[in-house]
């Protein structure tokens, strides 16, 4: 499994993050573990497209939406996994830093 890491930018206070699912609205994910604690508070935001689009995202064991999405997080540690039907799942570790952007791109392969 590959992940490309796409960019990472700052982005203003001011930006809205739009749905990450058709079922509903984003909103930042909270895990309540560990992983997802920091003692610094604020949150970033995490970009997920997938080859191939259409992939379910996973934060931290919680559904959070299908690929591509915009998925605001708390900053932190968060254990992401991106599945799609008949590929291998994608795992990674992302910290995610207050008031950042970060873009990733899960390529998914066969098994």
């Amino acid at each position: 499994m590959k992940l490309e890491l796409v960019a990472t930018v700052v982005h203003s206070s001011t930006e809205r993050v739009g749905p990450i699912h058709p079922r509903g609205t984003a909103g930042l994910v909270e895990t309540g573990n560990a992983l997802g604690s920091s003692d610094t508070g604020g949150s970033g935001t995490v970009v997920v497209a997938s080859e191939p689009a259409g992939a379910e995202i996973y934060v931290d064991g919680k559904f959070v939406g299908q690929t591509p999405a915009t998925i605001p997080l708390i900053a932190g540690a968060h254990r992401v996994v991106v599945e799609s039907s008949g590929k291998k799942d994608w795992e990674g570790e992302l910290s995610v830093l207050k008031d950042s952007r970060v873009a990733l791109h899960a390529v998914l392969e066969s098994p």
